[in-house]
């Protein structure tokens, strides 16, 4: 038994109803937000120029050790650094995180580790040798990348889409995309 306002006490129905009646308005609520979040309420940051497009990284963004913003762009054989000092209202490249004209790059994403070095994942694609997952380490808050490991070495069937989770042991962990044990389509991480 529950007991209200008054101190006398709700009969188990009653608390299932109430129960039933909070869970509706939540889902309700939870409805409205995602209305609220899908509609054209989102304001449109546009550069200091006044220009509504401009370019960009696509892929997360981290926060650098000086409070830059920074982003990654793979564009084909390069993986690209881009860098905001004003909360991402204007964008400028660094140096590549990485380039190698024998691959095609994709799935970049970068993370910055609490001592303040930066590292970058990506998935390459070669035309016969297949994909892998390798990683790319930054000292210097992305001025100059060096190679740091392999994540997964080359396989035919796809790999990719790393994304890395540091856990509460400090451990770093990257995640990636794998249909090697699941080959037509299928994707474990």
């Amino acid at each position: 038994m529950l007991p209200d306002s008054t101190n006398s006490t709700l009969s188990p129905c009653a608390a299932i109803r109430g129960t039933m009646a909070l869970g509706l308005f939540l889902s309700m609520l939870t409805a409205t937000r995602a209305q609220d979040w899908q509609s054209s309420n989102w304001d449109l940051v546009r550069s200091s120029s006044g220009s509504k497009y401009r370019s960009a990284p696509i892929r997360n963004l981290v926060r650098a050790p000086n409070g830059n913003l920074l982003g990654t762009r793979p564009a084909g054989s390069t993986i690209e650094l881009w860098q905001s000092a004003s909360d991402g209202k204007d964008w400028s490249r660094m140096p590549n995180i990485a380039v190698n004209s024998n691959v095609e790059f994709g799935d970049s994403t970068l993370f910055a580790l609490p001592g303040g070095e930066l590292l970058a994942a990506y998935r390459e694609r070669h035309s016969t040798l297949g994909w892998s997952v390798r990683v790319s380490r930054s000292v210097d808050g992305g001025a100059h990348w060096n190679f740091a490991g392999t994540i997964h070495d080359w396989n035919q069937e796809f790999v990719g889409a790393p994304h890395f989770l540091q856990l509460s042991n400090g451990d770093l962990q990257v995640y990636y995309d794998s249909e090697v044990l699941a080959p037509g389509g299928n994707q474990y991480i």
